[in-house]
């Protein structure tokens, strides 16, 4: 009996799911395809890895040639291989997250991209390949890290207000918050100081006090 042949090796790409919050809404930046497959829909940027290239290189690099944005910190969220998610192959990509506090960069198209905006990211378009898998494994982590670490304030400017700090838990958490007990839960945590004495009608600001990490780790996850 012939063996069957087996399938050639899978080839390497790297995306990255960037998110922003605006207006109390996370957004997710994608990019229009400009060539086969899918071509004219929407997709997380990324692409190909280069064979002398680490993966997470790769998704910094396709992210800049096909947004014009620069990513200062990536986030490996989950790899993904399923058989038939590529038409033009077997194709295994490792996805990355990367987090922009106001004002986030507004993207401009370049390389294969033909457009790149912000998008609702709980109402994209339809998008290629398996990206709304992609996507909604995410949106998953930035939940889970933000209820167990510190990732909600990669999210902020160094400086906010508590009410700023609700509207991305918000956004993170896709429902309301009330705005007592969100501030009362966060002070309980005991990961804020304060950034500086307000003026007269001015909101208090804050900043992340040293060692929030540790004093995370050691308490219950956070929750609103």
């Amino acid at each position: 009996m012939v063996g069957r042949a087996r399938d050639p090796r899978p080839t390497l790409t790297a995306d990255v799911a960037a998110f922003r919050v605006k207006d109390d809404r996370m957004e997710v930046l994608l990019v229009e395809r400009r060539h086969a497959p899918f071509r004219g829909d929407w997709a997380l940027p990324g692409g190909f890895v280069a064979a002398d290239e680490e993966p997470e290189a790769a998704a910094r690099r396709e992210l800049s040639e096909e947004t014009g944005v620069v990513a200062a910190t990536l986030r490996l969220f989950g790899v993904f291989g399923r058989p038939g998610r590529d038409p033009r192959g077997h194709t295994v990509t490792c996805a990355y997250q990367a987090l922009f506090p106001p004002p986030a960069p507004e993207p401009v198209a370049g390389d294969d991209a033909a457009a790149a905006r912000w998008w609702p990211a709980s109402a994209p378009p339809q998008l290629a390949f398996d990206h709304a898998d992609v996507l909604a494994a995410a949106l998953a982590f930035l939940q889970r890290e933000a209820t167990l670490g510190l990732a909600a304030f990669d999210l902020l400017p160094p400086r906010f207000s508590i009410e700023a700090l609700r509207h991305v838990y918000q956004a993170i958490a896709g429902h309301p918050i009330g705005a007592d007990v969100f501030a009362h839960r966060i002070r309980l945590y005991g990961i804020l100081q304060d950034a500086e004495t307000p003026a007269a009608g001015e909101s208090r600001l804050y900043r992340l006090a040293p060692g929030s990490a540790r004093l995370l780790a050691l308490q219950s996850p956070l929750s609103f």
